[in-house]
């Protein structure tokens, strides 16, 4: 049974809603990200690994600098929390007391939900100071409890991004409608 299961769910299609940003998995989200249209999928990509969704340029420059200098989304299966639930995760009860551990401070856990999606949202210093901003999307995966864990980078020169870069991720976060 789990077989055909499984055979159903690689059927997917991997492009979301047109634009290629995540390559072939076996779940789609019922939701586009809302992201900025000039942002393409980076050279590369593997889930495990990570998948950088940025614009072209940009991507480049990282790519040949290994610094951050724009903004971009780093996005790649969890390998920390999983979906436990249709609407809860592993850790949620303790991702407070964990980046607290690690030294990170003025740490705001949230939940919200992209259609079916469940969203669990951390905001905090780290331990330099540097705000940082990461999310994770239940997939509601018919394999397992799959989850994208998805990081906001701006460029290291800044302790925290500004007001237009910030909005980038808070547009990203507010993916709630429902597309099809």
């Amino acid at each position: 049974m789990w077989k055909k299961l499984f055979l159903v769910c690689l059927c997917v299609n991997p492009a979301i809603f047109g634009r290629e940003l995540l390559p072939p998995f076996p779940d789609k989200l019922s939701v586009e990200p809302q992201i900025p249209s000039t942002f393409v999928m980076g050279p590369n990509p593997d889930l495990y690994a990570g998948v950088i969704w940025g614009e072209e340029r940009a991507i480049e420059r990282l790519l040949e600098t290994h610094k951050v200098d724009d903004i971009f989304f780093f996005v790649r299966l969890s390998g920390d929390i999983i979906q436990q639930g249709p609407t809860t995760f592993s850790e949620e009860g303790t991702l407070l007391h964990r980046l607290g551990l690690m030294g990170c401070s003025k740490v705001e856990i949230s939940k919200d939900f992209w259609d079916k999606h469940p969203i669990l949202i951390a905001t905090y210093l780290n331990p330099a100071g540097r705000a940082e901003y990461r999310a994770w999307i239940g997939l509601n995966s018919c394999v397992g409890g799959w989850v994208f864990s998805v990081t906001f980078q701006y460029p290291e020169s800044q302790q925290a991004p500004n007001n237009e870069q910030l909005a980038i991720w808070t547009n990203f976060l507010n993916s709630s409608s429902i597309k099809s």
